[in-house]
Formats: C-alpha cells, sequence, structure tokens
C-alpha cells in the first residue's frame, strides 16, 4: 500500500510545472565601452534657534566604462572616466548652476568650475567579476603629457562637491550597482546581502537586496536597509528616523545592470547649547540615478 502511494505521489509531481531559477550574471566582454550617468537630487530643510533653512542641490555627472579585458576567471578590468559635470546649489537669486561644457558667466562661476576641471582628467581602474562583485578600486597615474596644473583660487563653493573622485568614493558611488550576485540561481523573494570587506572600517550599511522576479526586458531587485554613521563620542547627532528602498534593473537581453535608483529620507537631531531651543533639526531627501547604457560597436 505504502509503495502504491509513493509511486501514485511521484507520478503526481512529476506532472506539476517546474518552477526553474535564475542565474543573475553581468556578461563583461572586452572592448565594450558603457555610457554612466550619476543623477543626485538633494533637499535639505535645517531648524536651528527658531530659524529654518532650505537647500537644494543637483549633481550630475557623466562618464564612460571601458573594459579593457576579461581573464579566465570572469574578473573584468574597467578603466572609469568623467567627461562633464554639471552643479547646481541654492534657490533663487542665490543659485549657483555650473557646467564643465560651459564657460563660467560670473566670478563665482569660475571659482568651482577651476575646482572641478582636474577632476575630469582623473582615472580610475576597477576589477569586477561577472557577479557584479567590485574588488578593486584605484586611481591610476596621470600620463607623463597630462595637465597637472590646479588652480589657486579659493576653492570655498567647491567644498560641498560629492566625494566620488577618489578611490573611496568611486566604490561608494557604484555599490549599488556591483551588488554581488548570488552564486547559486535565484527565485523571486530571494534575499541576499553584499559581503563586508575584511580590510574595510566599520561601520557598513545595513542593505540587503531581495529578487523581485522579472517583467519582458528586466529582471527587477529591490533594494532597501540603512545607512550606518561613523560613532564620535564628541559629536551629539542622533538619527531620529531613516528610510533607504530602491530598485536596481538587469537587462536580460544584454545581461548588465542598466538603471540603479535609491530614495534617502533621513531625519537628524543635535543638541545645542539651550536646551530644547538649541536643538538643531535636519530632514533630508535624497534621489539617486544611474544609468548605464552599453555602446554600440
Amino acid at each position: 500500500m505504502r509503495l502504491k502511494l509513493l509511486i501514485y505521489l511521484l507520478g503526481f509531481l512529476a506532472i506539476l510545472p517546474q518552477v526553474h531559477g535564475e542565474k543573475l550574471r553581468w556578461d563583461w566582454r572586452a572592448g565594450d565601452v558603457y555610457d554612466v550617468t550619476l543623477k543626485s537630487n538633494v533637499d535639505i530643510h535645517v531648524t536651528t534657534a527658531g530659524q529654518q533653512l532650505h537647500y537644494v542641490n543637483q549633481f550630475d555627472v557623466n562618464g564612460e566604462w571601458a573594459v579593457e579585458e576579461v581573464n579566465s576567471s570572469h574578473i573584468a578590468r574597467i578603466h572609469w572616466s568623467v567627461q562633464r559635470i554639471q552643479l547646481a546649489s541654492g534657490q533663487g537669486d542665490n543659485r549657483l548652476q555650473v557646467d564643465t561644457d560651459v564657460a563660467a558667466g560670473n566670478e563665482d562661476e569660475e571659482t568651482v568650475l577651476a575646482a572641478l576641471q582636474p577632476l575630469l582628467r582623473k582615472r580610475f581602474e576597477l576589477l569586477v567579476n561577472d557577479q557584479a562583485r567590485l574588488s578593486v578600486v584605484k586611481e591610476m597615474r596621470p600620463s607623463s603629457g597630462a595637465d597637472r596644473r590646479t588652480s589657486s583660487k579659493p576653492d570655498a563653493q567647491a567644498k560641498a562637491i560629492p566625494a566620488v573622485f577618489n578611490s573611496e568614493g568611486v566604490a561608494g558611488a557604484f555599490k549599488h550597482v556591483f551588488i554581488e550576485f548570488p552564486f547559486n540561481d535565484v527565485r523571486s523573494g530571494a534575499q541576499w546581502k553584499k559581503q563586508h570587506p575584511l580590510n574595510t572600517p566599520e561601520p557598513a550599511d545595513k542593505i540587503e537586496y531581495e529578487y523581485q522576479g522579472k517583467t519582458t526586458e528586466h529582471h527587477r531587485i529591490a533594494i532597501q536597509g540603512e545607512v550606518e554613521f561613523s560613532q564620535d563620542p564628541d559629536q551629539t547627532v542622533k538619527v531620529k528616523q531613516q528610510s533607504l528602498k530602491g530598485m536596481a534593473l538587469l537587462s536580460l537581453e544584454d545581461p548588465q545592470i542598466t538603471k540603479v535608483q535609491l530614495d534617502l529620507q533621513l531625519e537628524t537631531e543635535s543638541d545645542g547649547q539651550q536646551g530644547d531651543e538649541g536643538k538643531t533639526k535636519v530632514i533630508h531627501r535624497e534621489t539617486d540615478v544611474i544609468e548605464i547604457k552599453k555602446r554600440l560597436r
């Protein structure tokens, strides 16, 4: 009786539709070039000592990845360079707007452009495997004929430029592009976290990725978590609440991440010298979008 039941059960299972997993990989090929666009929009409200301040900043970077080689272990050596930077800060009459492709219109714009122009000559090398794991970022030395001049103009207004022009900044800018796909196949609902490099100082962001299936064109990967901040006993800044959510799209036709969007909302409070009236409250809203498009050969 038990044997008959087992045979019946196996037969029943055999006719059920099989649910196959998906293997998430990035198809790196030597000679490929990707156009990369990073856009950041930041809206900050500050309340302190009865005053309210509002800051609006936009930062756009256009650059390229050139795949120099791909070895037998599917590790790609990529060169990252920036061709154009656009920066807008402030509102109304105090709004400052610069574009490295456009000549300065006044002294303030000239000061910021003088700080931005040397950044266009920087080059970085990245090592990334087909699981989208970034293992190395290093700044490349300028060629002997490169223009190494730096401006002597004050750069006070340029201090707000995000630090995406050193090795740590590049790794941070692309951390949700290189999200370390799982080694095994995944099904809808599968979750994973990136490995935390041993040589990276704590704290690490608490970020989790979730595979949400596919559309006719993309695999969809949800991003959710919290940003961790360094603990400094001399600082009194407290995170009251935060939310980090986003989505990454992996192309089906030509396996690569094509778009990442992140939305961050952060509320902090710091103590002042006059009790509750001296507290400083900051509400930070930020949307970051990275778009990646492979050039046709």
